[in-house]
């Protein structure tokens, strides 16, 4: 064969392969009828609602602190419990002086302190584990400050 008939060939195979497809007609599916419930089909009831935990705690089974027991840490307070917001610099000031008590420091960068006198302030530090660090410069004013395990 001659190469202008074969290139010819080859043209034509590949606008063949190129045409789209004519669209085939497909059958809608006859719909679902519904059966009402006879003597051997299951009735759905709906659920009944669990009755919520009572008691005045934060969840239940927490260890109330007392006066008694200084070693039991009150339980931490959550993100939208966090008090009266300050500033980074004046969290750095309150935990240098020895004025926190307990401190709780969540993945978003949020702060939240209980100082000794009961106050309860937030703030956001400005690095992941920053809070823990200004606890470490502090040295022994700041030992006993309670930090819950989350």
């Amino acid at each position: 064969m001659k190469p202008t008939v074969l290139i010819m060939v080859l043209l034509v195979f590949l606008l063949a392969a190129c045409q789209t497809a004519t669209p085939v007609e497909t059958e809608t599916p006859a719909p679902v009828e519904t059966l009402e419930p006879g003597p051997t089909q299951a009735v759905m009831t709906p659920a009944v609602a669990t009755p919520e935990p009572t008691g005045s705690g934060p969840y239940p089974g927490a260890v109330e602190p007392t006066k008694d027991d200084p070693d039991v840490a009150a339980p931490y307070p959550g993100p939208g419990e966090g008090g009266t917001p300050v500033e980074w610099d004046e969290a750095t000031r309150l935990i240098l002086a020895g004025e926190v008590a307990q401190l709780t420091q969540y993945d978003n960068l949020m702060v939240i302190m209980i100082l000794r006198d009961e106050q309860t302030v937030n703030t956001r530090q400005p690095a992941m584990d920053a809070v823990l660090d200004l606890i470490d410069e502090c040295g022994d004013l700041c030992v006993d400050i309670k930090i819950p395990i989350q």
